[in-house]
């Protein structure tokens, strides 16, 4: 018995330390302990007043209680003094809501069911010989929490009270406050006399011994539906669909919000990570800001970590305090990522540590996640957060996580798929069609050995991985929304394009257009030859690459154009000076290796790096190798020379802005003039910096409101946006850089100055104007050249260029719709010239289309059939979160409950999987555990409805559910078998561990893997269980700590150790044995 004198009762809380803490379980023991040991005449005592959780909390001091009986402490007393001839009087009642007797009884059973049958013999003998009796308070909610305990008199001797109810959480974990009143003897009669009219005032009719009996009696013990479904939620872990609110004054989410989050609330469980990637502007933060919360009401002694740009971490931290989970939250910048990881630094001051983010997050949210998709500092960081919070689900926002390749979207997986997350793939049946797929996607050489079942399996995963709903989806499936959003008036339309074609003079396409492909075609591009240190090497791809980009600067402007041209012959001019004199390298002064060119000029044309390289090359080849080199270099440059000519007198000097006749910027000038005629700020985007700065140039003078960003200056990227916001420019002229990570809603109109092949670029462009929150059309102009002056396909055929590099070049997004459009089934290298056909088109509907119709067309996403159910059951029976709560998360003896059949709406279609056909028929859902794992056997009809009373399950039923149960036992043998779980794989699992056990001397990592190798022994493991154990033991293996300093800190220390520590608690003692849980019988009137 502990002592609870000079101590908080807060349930060990861990505030004060164990020697001044102590628990509400502790004070019961404490007084029971002390009845029993005392020398009394009369009976011991209790009153106790709790909401309606007393059975919950009476398995845990069941014990004691027993010794009540055998030490007889307690014996009836006097019925007209006391009230009742027992001892012990217990009054209930409800916290929250007022609940009608069958409901109450039922909770009785829920709580009870739990119980082992010591504990319920032990509550039927004190019922049946009279030693306790319960009261109820049904009319009213009832939150006193009050306990008094009788040693000596009528008179409680001390009298406790606080916030702790009579339940298992409340008498031992939660954290609770109970405080002994400081009351005379006089205060202390009060008590009694308050408590003996609230005795009075309670109902008696309360049959909680007929409970009792049903239960032990009872294969299945029934629940009415209300009960029943309350406890599917708990037990699933559904709670989130009673969840409809974002913030803490109550605004609803949105419809397709909503669907939303419990999209990914059921797939975070599911799977452990999941993406999101509704479309810009449609609150991506808020729903997950309302994930946070739920996790956080989950979880409240661990926090939420956010991982943002810097440039949107402020509106984070708002949408958070408006959910109220602020304060739980901690906010990273992208920024900080960039530092050097910890076992990778060499620099002090730019030490990422991720130690300071070792398990303390139930979730993690990467915001603009696509930043992350390559491997970096940024992204190794992340992992490394991962990796130490390995019990917490990852959560990643992006638009667009396949922007060029599905590598993309793969990557973003690969940062959740990984340590416990893998096991959860493996039981929803994803791993090895994840792998598989990943595997062939890797084995790819190039993208025209995609076929369309290949595209296929990847949609699958993205469609199993990520959500993304579209404004699209919105405007046509959830209209109410927007009325709610923007007011019955407005609506979301479709952005307004316009195919902008321009052309240039006769002088401009007769000088330089026309001899551009002959011109491309003619360069040797000889430096690139000797680039890659390892002697002459004429790869046809990547001077192909360096030739289209030269085209598409044309495409872009004609300064882009010029300077690029400029820029080369400068270069190659430095190359064939460095190459000639040979020593000039060795002065490791890029100004001084020519004598022709500025100095200035020539430090910004190439890199000394790739230089020194070109000449170390140079000088291994042979003489007459060498010769060549020279020779086609020199012809190079006198080819550039000519076209530089040609650039001056079609275009005329360099300093002329714009240049005369560039009809391209006079058509956007217009466009400017006009829509700032109607107050239409604009934002204008370019693939190319040099292009940016022309336009610029261009256009200053004449409009004062027109400013520049890109890459190659210092402007902070939030401010400039914010001030344009703000209204104090009407005009931006950007890269890609503002294409993602900030909001420019007062943004009207978007011009395209030039066209990427990405659709996912031009769609993240228009999407910067749209919020979710003001739905409004935008304008978007495209700009494209005219036939006369567009040579992208002549340099495609002029220059011969594979098929694959074309696709390498243009992208999936092009092949994805070759098949969608069913243009293609498979990709055949022979076929060059339909595609390039075909690749006209798609850039006709690029330039004149919204891009976001290049995809297939969209649907909604759906939830999960038991989901659907489930958020049926909650709306019919009004279940709130006080009914979840009060109901047990855990079903030890399986439950039923019946249903009137749904008839023709639950008659399967003809195009359902065969395994839901049958068992829709069947009549029944069932759910159940293998191995510990909860799951829907046999899916839920639709109905809800309740069923007639007094239809329980017949023999036949039982023996129905009995053969279901034997098929599901039978399939998770057969599928152990195929994995190999048996025999030779345990064994060799065995010796892995053995391993191990010899890199670590600590006794207790020793303990540690003893206690797998048991379980391993005792084929206690399920096959993910399995897998995710090889995995990590084989990882710490290959690490090969033993060469190490400290390999026992080095290995407690690693991702892979904490996935052993836990395997080494789980396992099933029955060898995955199957267990029904729960069951829905459906009744027709037939």
């Amino acid at each position: 018995m502990k002592d609870i004198g000079n101590r908080v009762i807060d349930n060990n809380a861990g505030l004060l330390g164990d020697d001044r803490e102590g628990s509400v379980l502790d004070v019961f023991e404490h007084y029971l302990t002390k009845a029993i040991e005392a020398d009394r005449e009369n009976s011991f005592r209790m009153d106790i007043g709790t909401g309606f959780l007393f059975f919950s909390g009476f398995e845990a001091i069941s014990e004691t209680f027993q010794e009540l009986l055998e030490t007889e402490t307690v014996s009836q007393i006097d019925e007209l003094e006391w009230g009742t001839e027992a001892p012990i009087r217990v009054v209930m009642g409800p916290e929250t809501s007022n609940r009608t007797k069958s409901i109450l009884l039922a909770l009785v059973t829920d709580q009870v069911i739990e119980y082992d049958d010591e504990a319920i013999d032990v509550l039927q003998t004190f019922i049946r010989d009279g030693l306790i009796d319960f009261r109820v308070i049904t009319e009213r909610t009832f939150h006193p929490k009050l306990y008094s305990f009788y040693l000596r008199s009528e008179v409680p001797d001390d009298v406790w009270a606080g916030s702790a109810n009579f339940s298992r959480s409340g008498l031992q974990n939660n954290i609770e406050l109970s405080v002994q009143m400081q009351t005379g003897n006089q205060d202390r009669e009060l008590f009694r006399e308050w408590f003996d009219k609230l005795w009075e005032h309670g109902e008696e009719d309360l049959d909680v011994l007929e409970v009792l009996e049903t239960v032990q009696q009872s294969d299945y013990v029934y629940q009415p539906p209300s009960v029943f479904f309350a406890k599917l939620v708990r037990y699933l872990d559904r709670d989130y669909l009673l969840d409809s609110t974002t913030s803490v004054d109550g605004s609803p989410l949105l419809e397709y919000q909503n669907l939303t989050y419990n999209i990914v609330m059921e797939r975070l469980q599911r799977y452990g990570g999941y993406i999101l990637s509704n479309s810009v502007g449609t609150g991506k933060t808020y729903v997950a800001a309302q994930t946070a919360a739920t996790y956080q009401r989950r979880s409240p002694n661990q926090e939420i970590l956010v991982v943002a740009p810097s440039s949107v971490t402020e509106e984070w931290k708002s949408v958070f305090e408006e959910f109220g989970v602020d304060a739980d939250a901690e906010f990273l910048s992208m920024g900080m990522l960039q530092k050097q990881p910890l076992e990778e630094a060499t620099d002090g001051d730019r030490i990422f540590d991720y130690r300071d983010y070792t398990d303390r997050f139930s979730l993690i949210i990467v915001d603009e996640a696509h930043n992350f998709r390559n491997d970096s500092n940024r992204r190794n960081n992340l992992e490394d957060i991962v990796r130490q919070n390995h019990d917490a689900d990852v959560l990643l926002t992006s638009a667009t996580p396949i922007n060029i390749s599905p590598e993309d979207l793969f990557s973003l997986i690969d940062l959740f798929y990984r340590g416990p997350r893998v096991q959860q793939f493996e039981k929803a049946g994803l791993k090895s069609h994840y792998e598989r797929t990943r595997q062939k996607l890797k084995q790819l050489d190039n993208y025209d050995d995609l076929s369309s079942g290949l595209i296929q399996d990847i949609k699958q995963i993205e469609n199993e991985l990520s959500i993304k709903i579209t404004w699209r989806i919105i405007q046509t499936e959830f209209e109410d929304d927007l009325r709610q959003l923007a007011g019955d008036d407005v609506e979301y339309e479709d952005p307004e394009i316009t195919e902008e074609e321009y052309d240039y003079p006769a002088q401009y396409q007769n000088e330089v257009f026309d001899e551009i492909v002959p011109f491309l075609d003619q360069l040797n591009y000889e430096p690139s030859k000797l680039w890659d240190g390892q002697g002459y090497q004429d790869f046809d791809n990547l001077i192909f690459r360096h030739k289209w980009r030269l085209y598409k600067r044309l495409e872009s402007s004609l300064k882009a154009f010029h300077d690029s041209i400029d820029n080369l012959h400068k270069r190659f001019i430095l190359y064939y000076e460095a190459i000639e004199r040979d020593t000039a390298f060795e002065e490791n002064d890029v100004a001084a290796l020519s004598t022709s060119i500025d100095p200035n000029e020539a430090a910004n044309a190439t890199d000394l790096e790739r230089l020194g390289t070109v000449v170390s090359t140079y000088r291994s080849l042979d003489p007459d190798l060498q010769q060549t080199v020279l020779r086609n270099l020199q012809a190079d440059i006198d080819l550039i020379e000519q076209m530089l000519d040609r650039i001056t007198s079609a275009f005329g000097r360099a300093s002329t802005i714009p240049y005369p006749g560039d009809r391209k910027v006079t058509r956007l000038r217009s466009i400017i003039e006009a829509k700032l005629s109607e107050d239409k700020p604009l934002v204008i985007f370019s693939q190319y910096s040099d292009t940016v700065e022309y336009l610029y140039q261009s256009l200053s003078a004449e409009f004062d409101g027109v400013r520049r960003i890109h890459g190659g200056l210092s402007t902070d990227k939030e401010e400039f946006v914010s001030t344009f916001n703000r209204g104090e420019f009407d005009v931006i002229i950007t890269t890609d850089m503002l294409a993602e990570g900030v909001n420019i809603p007062r943004a009207d109109v978007i011009v395209n100055f030039d066209l990427p092949y990405n659709p996912v670029t031009l769609i993240q462009r228009t999407g910067r104007a749209l919020r979710i929150t003001n739905p409004k059309k935008v304008e978007v102009h495209n700009f494209r050249p005219a036939g006369s002056i567009d040579r992208e396909l002549e340099l495609y055929e002029k220059l011969d260029a594979r098929l694959d590099t074309i696709l390498d070049i243009v992208g999936l997004d092009f092949i994805v719709w070759l098949m969608d459009e069913k243009k293609i089934e498979q990709l055949h290298k022979d076929e060059r010239e339909e595609y390039l056909e075909s690749l006209e088109e798609y850039n006709d509907t690029m330039a004149s289309s919204d891009p976001s119709e290049i995809a297939p067309e969209q649907s909604p996403p759906e939830e999960t059939r038991t989901d659907r159910v489930l958020r049926r059951a909650i709306d019919t029976y009004n279940l709130s979160p006080d009914d979840i709560s009060v109901v047990s998360a855990s079903i030890n003896r399986p439950i039923y409950t019946t249903l009137e059949s749904a008839g023709g709406q639950d008659q399967p279609t003809a195009d359902i999987d065969a395994e839901v056909r049958e068992t829709l028929l069947s009549g029944f859902a069932i759910l159940g555990e293998t191995g510990g794992d909860p799951s829907v056997w046999t899916p839920l009809h639709r109905s809800v409805k309740a069923g007639p009373k007094g239809v329980g399950l017949t023999a036949s039923d039982t023996d129905t559910i009995e053969t279901i149960r034997k098929e599901r036992q039978e399939q998770y043998n057969r599928e152990r078998v195929t994995a190999g779980q048996l025999g030779r794989a345990a064994s060799q699992l065995i010796d892995l561990v053995s391993d191990v056990l010899g890199l670590v001397s600590d006794s207790e990592m020793k303990e540690t893997l003893s206690a797998v190798r048991e379980r391993l022994e005792a084929d206690a493991y399920t096959v993910p269980q399995r897998n995710t154990l090889e995995d990590a033991l084989s990882s710490i293996q290959k690490e090969d700590y033993g060469w190490m300093s400290n390999p026992d800190t080095e290995i407690r220390n690693s991702s892979e150790w904490q996935t052993v520590i836990q395997l080494s608690q789980k396992g099933t003692s029955t060898s995955g044995e199957s267990e029904v849980k729960a069951v829905i019988k459906y009744h027709t009137n037939d």
